[in-house]
């Protein structure tokens, strides 16, 4: 939970060293409306990006085979989510007004 509740992260810049994103660590961060996230990640934490309501677009990595429940559960602003076909997005919290661009 290392940035929970930071209100003034705007964007972050996952390093490529990091495989997975652990659960709840971007949590209320409610000013984060940029995130990239590597090739390198392969599972998403529960409630990872709970409560981020300026983030707008995820693109989802292929190399992510694990999303925990949860995970953009009020992302209220989220209207575009990138993902592979084969990952599972139910109860991930994504809200039914995002579209979802499988690839």
């Amino acid at each position: 939970m290392a940035f929970a509740g930071c209100s003034s992260l705007t964007h972050i810049n996952i390093p490529d060293s990091i495989a997975e994103i652990d659960s709840y660590v971007f949590e209320d961060c409610a000013s984060l409306s940029k995130i990239r996230i590597p090739g390198s990640v392969t599972k998403i934490g529960a409630g990872t990006f709970k409560g981020c309501s300026s983030l707008r677009e995820i693109n989802i990595p292929d190399s992510v085979t694990k999303i925990g429940f949860s995970a953009f559960n009020g992302c209220s602003s989220l209207e575009t989510v990138y993902a592979p076909k084969r990952l599972s997005l139910s109860k991930t919290g994504i809200p039914r007004s995002a579209k979802i661009i499988r690839y």
